[in-house]
């Protein structure tokens, strides 16, 4: 009984499916403003948070010259991710429009602050990745020894294993290096 009941509502279903894909692709991609307003529109309409649709829809309503609405998404794209540097960046650039300029660089400034503090976040983390952990250098420096070499990059370890543990293949292409 309960597939016979399930059976209409996919059937009623899939068509709505491709509607659903038409209007995410007209919110993300579509060249012209107004199609790209009406599908980020239903887009918000099924997804309320969605900070990306607000902030497409707001560069299309700045597109087709009503600054006032793409001014208002801009923000709503804000609120909903406060992080975007994007969206400061370019509700900056409707304020500059409009000829406000007092928030169109507080805004541009903010803009600036975040990718700063990302790039700056960014470096650290790739520092960190890059060192090895402390308790396996000092394993790896109670066991082996260092080899004199220049160094092929900024952070290049290079260790070797004592002679006496190399295999004998390894051995043979020592070179006497110690």
């Amino acid at each position: 009984m309960r597939r016979l009941l399930l059976m209409p509502a996919l059937v009623c279903a899939i068509p709505i499916l491709p509607a659903l894909a038409y209007d995410d692709w007209n919110c993300f991609q579509q060249k012209d403003a107004q199609l790209r307003i009406n599908g980020c529109s239903e887009l918000i309409q099924r997804i309320p948070n969605d900070a990306t649709a607000y902030h497409n829809r707001a560069s299309a309503y700045a597109l087709s010259g009503d600054l006032d609405r793409a001014i208002a998404d801009y923000t709503r794209a804000i609120e909903l991710n406060p992080d975007s540097a994007t969206a400061y960046d370019d509700r900056g650039r409707a304020y500059a429009a409009k000829g406000d300029y007092t928030r169109a660089v507080a805004d541009v400034t903010k803009a600036n602050e975040l990718v700063a503090k990302a790039t700056a976040q960014s470096a650290t983390v790739t520092t960190k990745a890059q060192q090895p952990p402390k308790r396996a250098v000092t394993l790896v420096k109670a066991k082996t020894k260092a080899v004199a070499r220049k160094p092929a990059g900024p952070n290049d370890y290079v260790v070797k294993k004592a002679a006496d543990d190399w295999p004998a293949w390894a051995k043979s292409r020592d070179n006497g290096v110690e």
